[in-house]
């Protein structure tokens, strides 16, 4: 034992903690794990979505992107009252756009394998609720943003990704459909 551990073990008594509070904990239905209820609200306050949909920031795409070019300010301008409308926070919207960017670069081979990942992953996760679920997401789609967003969902190969299935399937669960 080093002289530093003893001197720190010789001023610990066993109800050294014994003044903090242990934090107030709750179970995470989604997830079975027991967390904090400063952890939830924590979460809470990331996943929450901006006030209004300018408070959208994606800067670090644009950033990341290192050219002013390549980001496209009309679809960004289309898509932040959609992000809003959908409930998005900052932290989803920035996910679909940086999907969004990763699709544009793939090839077709890409693309295909993609897609076939998307089914494989989300018929093991929902199950015998896979063509309900997927019904789900269309129907927020169109609730969201009509004909011209499932378009843009088709064209650019947005909708063989399962993460944007995955939330516009949650978006559709909270619009109660």
């Amino acid at each position: 034992m080093t002289a530093l551990t003893e001197i720190v073990l010789a001023g610990r008594s066993d109800d050294y903690f014994a003044d903090e509070a242990a934090p107030a904990m709750q179970d995470d239905a989604d997830t079975g794990m027991t967390v904090t209820n400063d952890f939830v609200e924590t979460v809470a306050d990331v996943m929450a979505p901006p006030e209004t949909p300018e408070d959208y920031s994606f800067e670090d795409i644009k950033v990341k992107l290192g050219d002013d070019d390549a980001w496209d300010a009309g679809l960004e301008a289309q898509m932040r009252p959609v992000f809003h409308a959908a409930g998005l926070s900052d932290v989803e919207a920035n996910g679909l756009v940086n999907t969004l960017i990763e699709v544009q670069k793939s090839t077709p081979e890409q693309h295909d394998r993609m897609t076939e990942n998307t089914r494989i992953t989300l018929q093991q996760r929902w199950g015998s609720d896979f063509v309900a679920n997927l019904n789900t997401a269309k129907g927020a789609a169109q609730r969201l943003g009509g004909d011209e967003l499932l378009a843009f969902i088709g064209n650019t190969r947005l909708g063989n990704q399962w993460n944007v299935v995955e939330t516009l399937y949650r978006v559709g669960k909270r619009m109660g459909m």
